[in-house]
């Protein structure tokens, strides 16, 4: 999964933990959620997701993943 973050936000596209731990995201899906979004300084240990709340950060941030990601095939 790709994560970026811009001052006290974090996106991450993508559900789960990216890591070893199992977490059924079907739920996550059903609500909506499509990614995480979380505002690290209010919630540093990110329970809570703010993606379908704050929609446009979440397009900031994924125009700007998508930027990296496209500047980086360019090379």
């Amino acid at each position: 999964m790709f994560a970026i973050r811009k001052g006290d936000w974090k996106l991450v596209v993508g559900l789960g933990s990216g890591g070893f731990t199992k977490i059924d995201t079907k739920a996550d899906k059903a609500a909506g959620f499509e990614g995480q979004l979380y505002n690290l300084k209010d919630d540093p240990k990110e329970t809570a997701n703010l993606w379908k709340d704050k929609p446009e950060i979440v397009a900031e941030l994924n125009g700007l993943l998508e930027k990296i990601k496209a500047d980086g095939q360019s090379r």
